[in-house]
C-alpha cells in the first residue's frame, strides 16, 4: 500500500473509532493521543531494563503502528502529502551529510 493511501485509511479508522466513542481526533487530541501511544512505545522498549522481560515484537510492532496512525492524522489535519515530506527530507539529509 502506498503511503498516499495509508493517510486516507488512517483517517478512515480514526474517524469510525471517533464516530463510535463520540469524540474527535483534532490536532490538540492527536498530540496528546500520540504521547500517550510514544509512552506504550517506550514501555515496551524497557521491559528488559525494568522488569527483566523480553521484548513482545508482536506488541512493539502495534504501538509503533499507533503511533505510526497518529503521525499520519497529523499530516493529514495539515494537508501534508507524507511520502512528498519524506522523500524531500531525505534528499536534505543526503546534501546535509555529503552523501550526493
Amino acid at each position: 500500500m502506498e503511503l498516499n493511501e495509508l493517510q486516507k485509511k488512517a483517517d478512515e479508522i480514526i474517524d469510525k473509532i471517533d464516530e463510535k466513542l463520540n469524540c474527535s481526533h483534532d490536532i490538540n487530541s492527536t498530540i496528546l493521543h500520540l504521547i500517550e501511544e510514544l509512552g506504550e512505545v517506550s514501555r515496551e522498549l524497557n521491559k528488559p531494563n525494568i522488569r527483566n522481560e523480553d521484548i513482545d515484537k508482536e506488541e512493539l510492532g502495534d504501538e509503533i503502528a499507533d503511533v505510526f496512525l497518529l503521525l499520519l492524522r497529523i499530516a493529514n489535519l495539515n494537508d501534508i502529502n507524507l511520502e512528498e515530506s519524506i522523500k524531500r527530507k531525505i534528499e536534505k539529509l543526503n546534501k546535509r551529510h555529503g552523501f550526493v
